[in-house]
């Protein structure tokens, strides 16, 4: 009798069924899921924070079953909420995002990541990251807590119709005496500002302005003020922590800012990088000191009236006596780290979601995407034949962005990375605000300045700053970053 060939039994079906339900039901499906149900929230500041988030979304989902959920924070007020929950011991996130700046006063409260990553056998390609950010912004006294996520770059750029006319450039040169071309200094800089400003330069009978540069507070004008004062020598402190910036390079600098400010596009103290961004982008203004973000959006159809009409170049410097430019823009960005203060088993998946976050090619995605306002940090991408071209109809300026964010990270000044890092800038700031709008002289600013960072330095601790500083001062010398006397600057 052959009935084994027979179609099966309802007792076959059963068992036909069972097995299926095992199989897709079984602890070892469930292993490749390990955190399903977890809430995992990852704090956030910025829109565009959310979209490059939303990439690994489906990929976090996936293969480690977290539903990936965002609390948004306005940038301005990270510091303040993390800090908050710090104090309590506690994180209602899993994983953070802040800046390099509050390095220092982040380090206690998240975890060293080579030990997790150890641990879990897990690749963030750290040794692909640029020198500049792996060196100065990753680590806080040797330890290892910080993953960059957003590359800040401070680049300058102009409007070339603006460079180019021919009658802008005979009557510049007539005025100034030398030739309109892209500022190698912050002395022509501001000559070229004044120039521009509230002159019909592009012949469409449209008034147009000199230059924009956020000077909004949260510090934003510090910002404005430390690109001249680095460009000009200047350091944070000294050895024994004594501050720098009431000096002649920071009088210098802060003169600098002040011959500045009125040729700025109107509403400068109420600029943050979305509206410097749009005024370069809708040629308004023949100049502009934005972020390397800047660089995507003028290059946007939907964002700028200026696409192929604009150039990107390092930021002005200061003339050296050898005849060399000492150029120190400003790097910045974002980084994430994973809080103290939960779980391990929330650890480990935080570990995990930035193992899917640091894929080269989900990486490298989120880096050409503009939306994701993600500027870019890693050694192979900055190198790579789609950043040279990432505008193919237009390769030269392809090119030069690319040559222009890479000098930048090499030769880029961070933000001073101590305990106490956003007073110290926050202090700095009320007193610049203070001396561009007339309320003190550039001189009584500086010296109240100085008497608050020497406040601030005296109740965090000299000792325990002087350490700190020192940390980051050797780092910076290792960077080629020194103070330069600034009778070695040769100025107007």
């Amino acid at each position: 009798m052959k009935h084994a060939s027979k179609a099966p039994g309802m007792t076959g079906i059963i068992i036909i069924l069972a097995t299926a339900f095992l199989i897709f039901h079984t602890p070892i499906a469930d292993a490749k899921k390990p955190f399903e149900g977890m809430k995992f929230v990852v704090s956030l500041s910025g829109s565009s924070s959310k979209i490059a988030l939303d990439y690994i979304k489906p990929v976090v989902k996936k293969e480690l079953g977290i539903k990936l959920q965002y609390d948004m924070t306005p940038p301005a007020q990270v510091y303040r909420k993390h800090m908050m929950e710090f104090s309590t011991k506690a994180s209602s996130a899993q994983l953070i995002r802040s800046t390099m700046m509050f390095l220092a006063d982040y380090a206690m409260h998240v975890e060293p990541l080579a030990p997790l990553v150890k641990k879990y056998n897990i690749n963030l390609h750290v040794d692909d990251i640029v020198p500049q950010f792996r060196n100065l912004s990753t680590k806080w006294a040797g330890i290892w807590y910080y993953m960059p996520m957003d590359g800040d770059q401070r680049q300058m750029y102009y409007n070339r119709i603006a460079f180019e006319r021919e009658e802008n450039q005979i009557a510049f040169k007539k005025k100034y005496g030398y030739d309109l071309r892209p500022p190698q200094t912050f002395e022509e800089y501001a000559d070229m500002a004044e120039f521009f400003n509230e002159r019909d330069w592009d012949g469409d009978g449209e008034i147009e302005y000199g230059t924009a540069e956020h000077l909004k507070r949260g510090r934003f004008a510090f910002w404005a003020f430390k690109a001249r004062f680095a460009a000009y020598g200047g350091v944070y402190f000294d050895q024994k922590m004594n501050p720098l910036i009431n000096t002649p390079n920071g009088l210098y600098a802060l003169k600098n800012l002040i011959r500045t400010q009125p040729y700025m596009a109107p509403g400068a103290y109420n600029f943050g990088s979305p509206e410097v961004k749009d005024a370069i982008a809708r040629g308004n203004v023949a100049l502009g000191l934005s972020w390397s973000s800047g660089g995507r959006v003028v290059m946007d159809p939907k964002a700028s009236d200026m696409v192929g009409k604009v150039w990107v170049e390092m930021t002005p410097g200061g003339k050296l006596k050898d005849g060399t430019i000492n150029r120190r823009p400003g790097v910045g960005g974002w980084f994430f780290a994973i809080p103290k203060y939960i779980t391990d088993k929330q650890k480990e998946a935080a570990i995990k979601v930035m193992e899917i976050y640091y894929r080269p090619e989900l990486r490298d995605r989120r880096f050409l995407e503009d939306a994701c306002a993600e500027d870019p940090w890693a050694i192979s991408f900055l190198q790579s034949k789609r950043f040279q071209n990432m505008w193919p109809d237009y390769p030269e300026y392809s090119k030069q962005y690319a040559k222009i964010c890479h000098e930048t990270l090499k030769y880029g000044m961070p933000d001073m990375q101590i305990r106490g890092t956003h007073e110290y800038m926050i202090a700095a700031e009320d007193e610049i605000l203070a001396a561009l709008t007339g309320k003190k002289s550039p001189e009584k600013a500086l010296s109240d300045m100085e008497a608050a960072w020497n406040k601030i330095t005296d109740r965090l601790g000299r000792g325990d700053q002087i350490k700190q500083w020192r940390n980051q001062l050797s780092r910076l010398s290792e960077s080629g970053i020194r103070y330069i006397p600034f009778d070695q600057f040769v100025v107007r």
